[in-house]
């Protein structure tokens, strides 16, 4: 079993210096899907994570639909938050953050997934850290995530 930090330094080192290039940040997501009819604030006005690393973890359990966006370039910036975030607080949590990120990274027929875009390296993070989660507390849903897709990626690259 993998213990958090290999699991968060596998992360790091898939995901590193990745950056949002054009996607939305948590907040600009959230007014446009709020439907409040603000105009689109440039990201650097809004938030200033300049890396994912840099967003705080409150901010990560109460914005989560995030997961849901279409845009590749929003959802890998923020999934990378994500998955390092679980894997330092999956056994502390009550956010259903954790829950919707599995479910976020279980493939569903029918729906278009951007798990493909994702490189080699990146599809073993995802693995590591839903082995992980399983394997901490026999959570039956990352079991099914990893059944889903993620069982055809590598354990070891």
């Amino acid at each position: 079993m993998n213990s958090e930090e290999m699991v968060c330094n596998t992360i790091r080192a898939a995901f590193g210096s990745l950056k949002l290039d054009g996607g939305l940040t948590i907040s600009q997501f959230e007014n446009l899907i709020g439907d409040r009819g603000l105009e689109l604030v440039p990201a650097d006005k809004v938030d200033s994570n300049a890396s994912w690393l840099d967003i705080p973890d409150w901010k990560l359990e109460k914005s989560y639909e995030i997961l849901c966006s279409n845009d590749f370039q929003t959802w890998v910036f923020h999934l990378a938050a994500y998955l390092n975030w679980a894997a330092r607080n999956s056994r502390t949590t009550m956010s259903p953050a954790l829950d919707a990120l599995v479910l976020s990274l279980t493939r569903r027929r029918g729906i278009k997934d951007k798990f493909d875009q994702l490189t080699m390296v990146q599809k073993h993070a995802v693995r590591e850290l839903l082995e992980y989660l399983a394997g901490n507390d026999s959570d039956t849903d990352a079991t099914e995530a990893i059944a889903s897709y993620w069982h055809e990626t590598p354990s070891f690259i």
